[in-house]
């Protein structure tokens, strides 16, 4: 059996040591059984490890003869995802998704695989009965074992009343599982875990021979499109993925990650169309290296292989985070901390937890990326998480798009096949994620951009400008407060009485009084420096901009390069490494080529010497992680100026990535759209 290490966190539970478990149960001599919970991976994997292990002569799968032309058409179409759509007796709606990660699926096709006679013991009933069984999260089954697992689950299923047409299936079932004794010699059953206990007690005496429907001439199989399989998938279609590479043997290890920053451009390069990439690559590699680490820390040995050890979906949830972080840097240029990371493994455990889960699924994930990261993170574990990298190849099967596969699965929602145990659909429930627009490729965007003009987006300046405001506020205040006196109370209240310092000399008998200190002057140029980058190799962008009215400040920055990526046709996005707003407007020189500047280290000091020379005002405001050379302070002082410094950390991290972020517009007609696109 697999030994837990206790921990305080349910989400990192590790693995000491690998359960050697038989994958299978006998039920009678000659029959081996893999009780499964349809559509979960753990269950796959069982049948898959049953068949290499325990050799059968032929296998058996609980699902009716009806289907079987139709299946093999479908499981032959594997690795891409495909849909089983029929009517039953009543001319109502009734499919089957065909996923690899399907225990009665993996039978299939491993036997196909293999050239092992298959057998379809059930009976084409109809399926008119729901059922809503209780079962455990299918993650106790890799942790206890299949043994342990099914004792406890069959136990609960005891006290579950069955129809008559269960208890017929059951009986067919049972019938032909004897017939096939008499023909073979090792068997091995795939079959709903609701079933195999009444079928154990049948197969203990003879069962008459079922009558059913023989033939079915109505059963259409339908390509998935890759939106389908984002919005009806079962398990996560990464989990699928990794599922499928790992069915035979490890995939190779793949190449070293990009660099995390993004590549240097030339100025305005990305406005005039961009450089391709390969984002399909990039998945690919994301998922060797999930596929390499999905056993966890399990090893292998002579008993049990490495292409044999069990998939872990808790190892995979774990890779997943990691590409996703890994996209997001690149992406953003933030990284996700360690701190976010432990933060968000507690929220999504609990969440589980709380719905009584062992494992986090999708939409409990998600909904922690959002609320311990940010939105743009949540964006990046979705896109990475449901995307399907087989199904976007070309079929001559008929394809369903997403409306229709809604429409199948609303209509069949309700008669799903009886023999399904109820798990809850992540698609039952609104994704936390907000839609993106469609990436263009570098031909559509040099339709769309003339490169002659750039404009900034309003509603980013505008809460740029409060921000700044509330700073200013606050470091005047904090100056007036540097210049209080407090005093003894001799002739006046002055500006009140200090009844701290009153307090603090009890013994004195002495009242103290405030005189608070008055600033004169206001803050007209404010710098803001997020990175300070000498070389600019990750923000070579640099620009002067002046205000478009006399409110808006002058501006001059450095910056990444304009980006296509978030935006859509005309809308580029860029991150400020530094930033100087001046007012009054309509005053900057380009700060980049004045030649007075020559003596800054720094692109961060060029825009700190601007400040200076430009400033109408007595006070300048510094924002850095560190205070300026001191250098500074004396040039300042000559000029009658002075610098008040402040640590960056005075701006949160959400207000901080808000105002660092900003939208270049090729057209002033684009602001009326990209309200629809970016969400301020």
């Amino acid at each position: 059996m697999a030994s837990i290490r206790r921990t305080t966190n349910p989400a990192i539970v590790q693995l000491s040591q690998v359960s050697y478990q038989e994958p299978w149960l006998e039920i009678a001599p000659g029959i081996a059984c893999v009780p499964c919970l349809h559509y979960r991976v753990e269950f796959a994997d069982a049948v898959r490890r049953a068949v290499v292990l325990y050799q059968p002569d032929a296998i058996a799968v609980e699902l009716p003869p009806t289907l079987a032309p139709s299946l093999r058409l479908a499981i032959q179409h594997l690795p891409a995802l495909s849909v089983l759509f029929y009517l039953d007796s009543e001319q109502q709606p009734l499919y089957l998704q065909i996923e690899p990660t399907d225990a009665i699926v993996e039978a299939v096709r491993s036997g196909m695989e293999k050239q092992i006679p298959l057998h379809f013991v059930d009976i084409d009933a109809g399926y008119t009965h729901q059922h809503d069984d209780p079962v455990p999260d299918a993650y106790a089954c890799l942790r206890l074992g299949l043994r342990a697992y099914c004792e406890k689950v069959m136990a609960s299923l005891r006290q579950q009343p069955k129809t008559p047409e269960d208890r017929r299936r059951e009986q067919a079932m049972a019938y032909h599982l004897q017939s096939l004794q008499r023909q073979h010699k090792r068997i091995l059953f795939v079959g709903g875990m609701a079933h195999i206990e009444a079928i154990t007690q049948d197969l203990k005496s003879p069962q008459p021979m079922p009558f059913s429907r023989r033939h079915r001439e109505d059963i259409h199989v339908f390509h998935l499109h890759p939106d389908s399989v984002r919005e009806i998938a079962i398990e996560t279609p990464f989990l699928i993925a990794v599922y499928e590479l790992r069915r035979h043997a490890l995939p190779p290890e793949p190449p070293p990650r990009l660099p995390k920053h993004r590549p240097r451009f030339e100025r305005f390069e990305l406005l005039q169309g961009g450089r391709p990439s390969d984002p399909e690559r990039l998945y690919l590699d994301a998922l060797y290296r999930a596929a390499r680490q999905a056993h966890g820390p399990a090893q292998p040995s002579r008993k049990c292989p490495v292409y044999l050890l069990p998939l872990d979906r808790l190892f995979v949830q774990e890779a997943l985070i990691s590409e996703a972080a890994h996209r997001y840097q690149a992406e953003i240029g933030e990284r996700v901390s360690a701190e976010q990371r432990a933060v968000l493994r507690r929220y999504a455990a609990r969440y589980a937890a709380i719905e009584q889960r062992l494992v986090s699924d999708l939409f409990q994930l998600l909904t922690a990326a959002r609320f311990c990261v940010d939105e743009d993170f949540c964006y990046e574990v979705w896109d990475l998480a449901t995307r399907y990298p087989w199904q976007e190849h070309h079929t001559a099967m008929p394809m369903v798009e997403v409306d229709q596969a809604e429409e199948i699965v609303e209509d069949a929602r309700q008669r799903l096949l009886a023999r399904l145990l109820k798990q809850r659909r992540q698609s039952e429930r609104r994704l936390p994620i907000r839609p993106r627009p469609v990436r263009r490729s570098a031909d559509e965007w040099k339709r769309y951009v003339s490169g002659e003009t750039i404009f900034t987006y309003p509603p980013e300046d505008r809460a740029l400008a409060s921000c700044l405001q509330t700073l200013q506020e606050i470091a005047l205040r904090r100056l007036a407060q540097e210049r209080t006196l407090i005093r003894p109370f001799c002739s006046g209240m002055l500006d009140g009485v200090e009844l701290g310092e009153t307090l603090r000399h009890p013994n004195e008998g002495q009242v103290y009084v405030r005189e608070s200190g008055r600033v004169m002057g206001k803050i007209a140029s404010v710098v803001l420096i997020f990175e300070n980058d000498p070389e600019t190799s990750r923000y070579p962008y640099k620009g002067t901009w002046l205000g478009e009215s006399e409110d808006a400040p002058d501006r001059a920055f450095y910056a990444t390069p304009p980006d296509e990526k978030s935006g859509g046709a005309g809308v580029h996005r860029c991150e400020y490494g530094g930033l100087l707003l001046s007012a009054p407007s309509g005053r900057l020189f380009d700060v980049w080529s004045d030649i007075d500047y020559r003596l800054a280290r720094s692109p961060a000091e060029v825009l700190l010497l601007a400040a200076l020379d430009y400033a109408v005002e007595p006070y300048v405001l510094y924002l850095a992680k560190r205070p300026c050379r001191s250098w500074f302070h004396k040039i300042a002082a000559r000029m009658g100026l002075r610098i008040l410094c402040f640590s960056l950390h005075e701006i949160g991290p959400p207000t901080r990535k808000k105002i660092r972020t900003f939208h270049l517009l090729d057209s002033i007609e684009r602001r009326e759209h990209t309200e629809d696109l970016l969400d301020l």
